[in-house]
């Protein structure tokens, strides 16, 4: 393990320093902002994850060895062929930001919200992946491509759907941070980098539009202040990387509009927009706006060429298009399971069910009902506290400030695009799919309102310089009341685990202590030895706390089975199922039917498999093959077909539970029922059984 980790850690490295040198290859001669180049080096290690995975799940070659040969490989013709003296020489021309920032305001707008997050961290370093999706299809999918080392297999989730068939880009960020142990365990680490790092790029793109330094720093914090953006840290949501990615597209975009490097900015723009819309559907209409502004500065400004246009449209390809290409290739519609209709005639057909369970389940389908305001309203508000309202009173005082300008003939172009971006985005969520049916759950599809909202907001404040003193007063008592409800009533919101904080205070206090030192390095810039004797310090304890974490993790894995299914909840049997296969048969073949929860009996370790067995004739079938059938995947029972496909499976435990699906007709209990030879219950679990095959 101490070796996979060691190697996994050079690679990544290798990676950075691949990204480095393709950075500093696009820069050319150009003078570089320092935003930039970090930047520009982030959405190049992304970009290199993505596509050197999808290049190996292309090739059914996913794992560490191979993945291990290919940065190796790829890394040492970027190295050897990169002219160092260029390098450096471009390294020196970097214009760092020569504005000081006030370390007391940093402390005073994100200590106390960045000590909630270092305790959220620390209760993530115990914590197993315990959301929903996650554990319906997120993480069964990754476990998939691991066992079978290809992306081309559309995995077959069975009762939650064809959800398989959707953008994955995130996803093959898990399956990365799985490699060094082999298990879970980073999964729930990987959002707190993602979060941290999108306050950075609303100054950075406050900053592009001349707002002002403080604005600009108020502005930035707000996110982290919203309670749907709070929530994803200690998770495996997919929100926070995509929402990001969003924002890394706005950035290079208005790199653009500078005339700033025009060659690699267009590259970025496409990747970045590409990671974008490969991560979720959700992303597809969001990124058309944004487009269609990036045409804007040609046909317009005529900043850029076609060259340019055409190799932002081959980055946005390379990262963006290899999900939509698999779906088309698998069942002849890129987007799989929606229908693509216009005009109300049906081009390409979906997934039957699918497309009927989308009826009326978006917020602007509901509208006619004034009880959804307030419905819509209460969650707005639960979900993003002061702070969204403040964003979204924004947006209508932006509309009032241009309607008035527009009388006066006096017209502003980015006042205009953002505000049209505002309002474009904030539609975009009212028609999400499930963006009422799951009201507070889904909240997170106004991420990209709420981000642009942020930005809109900045540039409001900055036209109204007499108001100021009193925006900050309002953001403090904002910042101040998201704070204190996040803590006392954390339900929707996020959930600490303060029992693990309690039972382990004092490795709590050792990792307090370990930032602690790593941020006084910034008092130590001209104190070598004591820099990195600090810097040392910090590192030792912090690593300290991480391995005392992980070697305690296994041993509290029913304690949070417990805290967030409890027995009362419908799949607390399926819980306790997988632990008792994890104990008694640890590398076991598994089959399931009845639930859609089925990664509990993979299990964190990725040593077991859990399928549904096809109880027809066809042993591979996936969702596509049945969409014409009226029972869809119950189509024709067999009992012969179904216990041969059990057999060619390999099959050894059988888990049932039907009391989600009570109308289903259960076909594997009666089966099994009636073939007391063939199958022995060995255990029960509320309403779900476990049976082994003789």
């Amino acid at each position: 393990m101490f070796v996979s980790l060691i190697n996994f850690l050079i690679i990544n490295l290798l990676l950075i320093a691949c990204s480095f040198i393709l950075n500093f290859f696009l820069s050319k001669n150009s003078k570089n902002n320092f935003d930039n180049q970090i930047y520009s080096i982030i959405v190049i290690y992304l970009s290199l994850i993505t596509f050197l995975l999808i290049i190996l799940g292309l090739l059914g070659a996913i794992n560490l060895l191979n993945v291990s040969i290919a940065t190796y490989t790829f890394s040492f013709f970027c190295i050897s062929f990169a002219s160092w003296k260029r390098v450096l020489r471009q390294s020196l021309k970097i214009n760092s930001s020569k504005t000081k920032i006030s370390l007391k305001l940093l402390a005073l707008l994100f200590g106390p919200i960045g000590f909630l997050a270092l305790a959220k961290l620390f209760i993530a370093l115990f914590k197993i992946p315990v959301e929903f999706d996650a554990l319906v299809y997120h993480l069964p999918i990754v476990s998939e491509w691991l066992q079978t080392g290809s992306l081309m297999n559309v995995y077959y989730t069975v009762f939650s759907g064809p959800l398989a068939y959707y953008p994955s880009n995130f996803d093959l960020i898990y399956l990365w941070s799985i490699f060094p142990l082999n298990n879970d365990y980073f999964l729930n680490l990987l959002n707190f980098p993602i979060i941290f790092c999108i306050p950075f790029l609303i100054y950075s793109i406050c900053r592009n539009y001349k707002i002002k330094q403080k604005i600009s720093l108020f502005v930035s914090a707000l996110p982290l202040y919203l309670p749907v953006f709070f929530q994803q840290l200690g998770t495996v949501f997919v929100d926070g990387y995509f929402v990001l990615n969003m924002l890394f597209s706005i950035y290079f975009l208005q790199e653009i509009y500078k005339n700033h490097s025009l060659t690699k900015n267009s590259i970025l723009f496409g990747l970045s927009l590409g990671l974008f819309v490969g991560t979720k559907y959700l992303g597809l209409p969001f990124a058309v706006i944004i487009w269609l502004w990036f045409l804007l500065s040609y046909f317009t400004k005529k900043i850029l060429s076609i060259k340019n246009l055409f190799l932002s449209s081959i980055s946005f390809l390379i990262t963006g298009a290899f999900f939509y290409v698999r779906n088309f290739l698998d069942s002849g519609n890129p987007i799989f399971p929606v229908d693509i209709s216009a005009f109300g005639i049906k081009i390409l057909e979906g997934y039957p069910s699918a497309s009927s369970k989308l009826l009326n389940s978006a917020i602007w389908d509901n509208l006619s009902n004034l009880s959804t305001y307030l419905e819509v309203g209460n969650s707005y508000f639960t979900m993003t506290d002061i702070p969204g309202l403040i964003i979204f009173l924004s947006v209508f005082l932006s509309l009032i400030y241009f309607i008035v300008n527009l009388f006066k003939k006096l017209i502003n172009k980015d006042i205009l695009i953002i505000l049209i971006t505002s309002i474009v985005f904030f539609i975009l969520y009212l028609k999400a799919p499930y963006s009422y049916r799951d009201l507070i759950h889904n909240v997170r599809y106004a991420m990209p309102f709420l981000l642009i909202g942020t930005i809109n907001l900045g540039y409001l404040l900055n036209k109204f310089t007499k108001y100021h003193s009193y925006f900050y007063l309002i953001c403090i008592m904002a910042f101040s009341h998201s704070l204190i409800f996040l803590l006392l009533q954390p339900d929707h919101k996020t959930f600490f685990n303060l029992w693990i904080i309690d039972l382990y205070s004092e490795y709590f206090l050792i990792l307090i202590l370990g930032f602690v030192f790593g941020l006084s390095t910034i008092y130590l810039k001209k104190q070598i030895i004591k820099y990195n004797l600090t810097l040392i310090s910090a590192v030792c304890l912090i690593c300290l706390v991480v391995n005392f974490a992980f070697n305690k993790r296994e041993f509290h894995k029913k304690d949070f089975y417990e805290v967030y299914y409890p027995e009362s909840n419908i799949f607390w049997g399926v819980w306790n199922s997988g632990l008792w296969i994890e104990k008694n048969a640890p590398t076991s073949k598994t089959a399931y039917s009845g639930f859609n929860f089925h990664y509990p009996l993979i299990g964190n370790e990725f040593k077991r498999s859990a399928s549904y067995i096809n109880i027809n004739d066809c042993l591979k079938c996936r969702y596509v093959d049945y969409k014409n059938s009226l029972d869809s995947i119950r189509r024709d029972p067999s009992f012969n077909d179904w216990f041969s496909n059990l057999q060619k499976n390999k099959i050894e435990y059988i888990v049932l539970d039907y009391s989600l699906y009570p109308s289903l007709e259960n076909y594997e209990q009666l089966w099994i029922d009636n073939h007391p030879e063939i199958f022995e219950i060995t255990k029960t679990f509320n309403t779900a059984s476990i049976y082994k095959l003789k």
